[in-house]
């Protein structure tokens, strides 16, 4: 299993609790650990290592809308700053909403873990409650920007063929049977754009945004119809 730390303290200097469970269900386990970092006059700081592990053999995906991550752990008793922890899980290149809204995931099998510091009471202990805020869906759910890494790589067509294209919005290469053919933005719109090519005067290529495929016309009555 892969893991993956954001960390904030490379040295804990004082005794750890063990790993508690905040949230569980059939994708992910959300834990945490507490371990004391600093006893103050009023305050007992702790170092919590909050972690989840995708349960699943799916990468898992969910839409940060927010920038408030997909599970909030809340400190009960907390003193002053950190309140609330926020997991927001790795990076990708997908956006939705014209680049709003970034696409973030958990990849199959894999643990994502990071540390903050904590503030309670004196001769208390952190209390700690699990508040999930976003569901856990994958890629497919989602309504994709058109990009370069929703675009770029193989396709298939529904009579077999495979293609390979590189994309960006002015211009298309694609590769099907190791002809290669260039594509030049002719339209483009909220629902698809369009695109020309000078080695195949009577052809279109048309990418559909909705349903993210894309047809060639050949202008000779045959269509193709890909998918990824």
């Amino acid at each position: 299993m892969k893991v993956l730390i954001s960390t904030l303290f490379a040295i804990s200097f004082f005794s750890s609790s063990a790993q508690t469970e905040a949230y569980s269900n059939e994708q992910v386990t959300v834990t945490y650990e507490n371990i004391l970092f600093n006893e103050g006059k009023n305050n007992t700081q702790y170092n919590c290592i909050q972690t989840v592990s995708n349960k699943t053999d799916t990468d898992l995906y969910y839409q940060n809308s927010d920038g408030n991550g997909f599970v909030e752990l809340k400190i009960m008793n907390a003193a002053g700053w950190n309140a609330s922890l926020y997991l927001r899980l790795n990076e990708t290149p997908y956006t939705t909403d014209n680049g709003l809204n970034s696409i973030r995931v958990l990849k199959a099998g894999e643990t994502f873990s990071k540390e903050n510091l904590i503030k309670v009471p004196n001769g208390e202990t952190p209390q700690i409650k699990a508040y999930p805020s976003k569901t856990l869906k994958e890629l497919s759910a989602f309504k994709l920007d058109i990009n370069a890494a929703v675009m770029n790589g193989q396709w298939s067509s529904t009579n077999g063929q495979t293609m390979f294209l590189t994309y960006s919005l002015e211009a298309i290469q694609t590769d099907i049977n190791s002809r290669v053919n260039n594509w030049s933005l002719s339209s483009n719109n909220d629902i698809t754009s369009a695109y020309s090519c000078p080695q195949l005067p009577n052809a279109r290529l048309l990418i559909n945004k909705s349903a993210q495929s894309i047809t060639i016309e050949t202008g000779a009555g045959i269509n193709m119809n890909f998918k990824k």
